[in-house]
């Protein structure tokens, strides 16, 4: 039955692709393949989101106090900079890992350690959340993007988690293309923030990060 499903399958598609070939001008490339975009926008209507909550699943005994607490997370945007960053504060600030999360909307990913070569390695999910010893810093690190089509809704679920959770600020590290600089940014620091929060008020933690920023 399979067999006769694939000398179908072979028949059709070599009709289709002479009918297309014969409607082109000599010497034109055929291609048999689906246009860009088809898996994506079938898989998007095949499984559309459910609403279902951004879950998290603690990694110590403890689950993680997180009202009140600053978080740091990347945007997986230009050359992966906010993921590296998020790296280079989870090693050099020895965080430890606090929960893994999951959303329906994050394509799987797991892996072995991802900060140590030293054996027995630790998983390495999607999304994980570290936090810095003896204070109320959370580092978020997204090791994985959305699943086409859902980026919208990876983002309102994560921003319902976060208020959910009561973080009191949120710190979004990203990367820039260059190219986009005005001139007087040429020289001095390469670091850029946007402050959009609604109280002139802020943490040692927003001023020290705007004060080394500051363009």
């Amino acid at each position: 039955m399979y067999g006769n499903k694939s000398v179908s399958c072979t028949l059709q598609c070599s009709v289709a692709g002479k009918q297309e070939q014969a409607s082109k001008p000599e010497g034109a490339a055929t291609s048999l393949l689906p246009p860009v975009g088809t898996h994506k926008d079938t898989f998007t209507k095949t499984h559309p989101p459910t609403a279902m909550p951004l879950q998290l699943y603690k990694a110590q005994d403890v689950e993680p106090d997180l009202q009140g607490a600053v978080l740091v997370l990347p945007a997986v945007a230009f050359a992966n900079i906010g993921e590296l960053a998020v790296d280079v504060l989870v090693c050099t600030l020895k965080a430890q890992l606090a929960a893994r999360l999951d959303d329906e909307n994050l394509l799987a990913c797991a892996g072995n350690n991802a900060y140590s070569l030293q054996p027995p390695g630790l998983l390495a999910t999607a999304l994980e959340l570290y936090q810095v010893p003896g204070s109320q810093v959370f580092l978020l690190q997204q090791r994985a993007p959305a699943i086409p089509g859902r980026q919208q809704a990876f983002a309102a679920s994560l921003m319902a988690w976060a208020k959910q959770a009561s973080f009191q600020q949120l710190l979004l590290l990203c990367g820039l293309d260059a190219q986009y600089r005005r001139e007087a940014q040429l020289e001095g620091t390469q670091l850029r923030y946007l402050d959009i929060s609604s109280s002139s008020s802020s943490s040692s933690v927003a001023d020290t990060a705007a004060d080394s920023a500051q363009p």
